[in-house]
């Protein structure tokens, strides 16, 4: 019997104690005063009006949306062989467009590939072009000293020498 009274009080204490963060929360958050019964404003659901996605499973493959508001993405993809040892690499173009609060329609064109993204938009700010000098010395700067004799035997091609695409890694 006292056996039937401890295994009572023990289930009773377990069912009082906090779960330790896995149950309900003490308290649930409030989202809107019950005593004034102000609704909060609802944001619209925005329907997707077509969306289509192809795969050949082998690295090729395409996606793309429109919403009910007007924003667009199209997404297209494949591997890119370079023919040396780091492989294959994944190559991507797109573009996405949106309606601004401002009632503009912007629009992003993109690629991704071995040389990295690139984006581009009327909207979005462009650099101002690198003067001549610079370049030129640039250039003679990415030349090793002894460049005239390599590129005279043509034991490496340029990329070689110049070390593009280095930022792999090796892997």
């Amino acid at each position: 019997m006292k056996m039937i009274a401890v295994f009572t009080i023990c289930i009773a204490v377990a069912a009082g104690a906090p779960s330790g963060g896995y149950g309900t929360p003490a308290a649930a958050p409030s989202y809107g005063s019950l005593e004034t019964k102000e609704a909060l404003p609802l944001k619209p659901i925005i329907p997707i009006e077509s969306m289509s996605s192809d795969s050949d499973h082998k690295g090729v493959y395409n996606f793309n949306y429109k919403s009910g508001d007007g924003s667009q993405v199209q997404v297209a993809g494949s591997l890119r062989d370079l023919g040396d040892q780091e492989g294959p690499v994944n190559v991507k173009q797109g573009s996405y467009s949106f309606t601004a609060p401002d009632k503009k329609v912007y629009t992003v064109n993109w690629t991704s590939d071995e040389n990295g993204f690139h984006a581009t938009g009327d909207h979005l700010p462009t650099s101002p072009p690198i003067p001549d000098d610079i370049n030129k010395s640039i250039d003679r700067s990415a030349l090793p000293a002894d460049h005239h004799l390599v590129l005279q035997s043509g034991a490496l091609p340029l990329k070689n020498i110049l070390g593009l695409r280095s930022s792999y890694g090796g892997y």
